[in-house]
């Protein structure tokens, strides 16, 4: 993980109500690394565990969907969110040819995304080579499909997301998505 998501992600968690500075060799780790050093991936699913565990599926649902808009706006992904805006328009369908480049730089050689199927109110998107801790949790791939919902919000149409087709022994999920066209149809 990119240290600078992983501190937007932290700090996303101190905003919390809940106290979930529990684990300390992690939340140590995160604010000694430099913004572009990389940090162990389980550091993410640990987190997104606590996050969960304290605030249920419902909640974890919406933070996990606004951290992600929250880090379209950060320095690690504003550049490239405001050039596809300015160059494609606010448009699901084109917002997810750009995942796998954000995901890049957030994660290191922890998954590649794959657009296999598209229309103009859905889509499936599969990522490959995730870590095994990633696909074995549950509530870390409800997590992802729950960033995707933060695509809708910027494109201006409602939309869900849900997993799909995991295969722990090759590394990959699959996400089905699903939103309203502009028109509302």
């Amino acid at each position: 993980m990119r240290a600078r998501y992983m501190k937007t992600y932290a700090a996303e968690i101190d905003a919390l109500p809940e106290p979930l500075r529990t684990m300390t060799e992690v939340w140590l780790a995160i604010a000694s690394c430099p913004a572009f050093g990389w940090l162990p991936f389980d550091y993410d699913v640990e987190l997104t565990r606590a996050v969960s565990v304290a605030l249920g599926p419902r909640r974890s649902h919406e933070f996990h969907r606004q951290t992600l808009l929250r880090a379209f706006k950060s320095p690690l992904l504003k550049g490239l969110v405001d050039s596809v805006v300015r160059v494609f328009g606010l448009d699901v369908g084109t917002f997810l040819n750009w995942v796998s480049k954000g995901f890049d730089l957030m994660f290191q050689g922890a998954g590649r995304w794959k657009v296999v199927e598209r229309s103009s109110v859905a889509a499936t998107l599969r990522v490959t080579g995730l870590p095994r801790t990633a696909v074995e949790d549950v509530t870390w791939l409800e997590s992802l499909g729950s960033a995707l919902t933060a695509l809708f919000v910027l494109a201006g149409v409602d939309g869900a997301s849900t997993v799909r087709d995991v295969d722990i022994e090759k590394g990959a999920a699959s996400f089905r998505l699903r939103w309203q066209d502009k028109e509302g149809g």
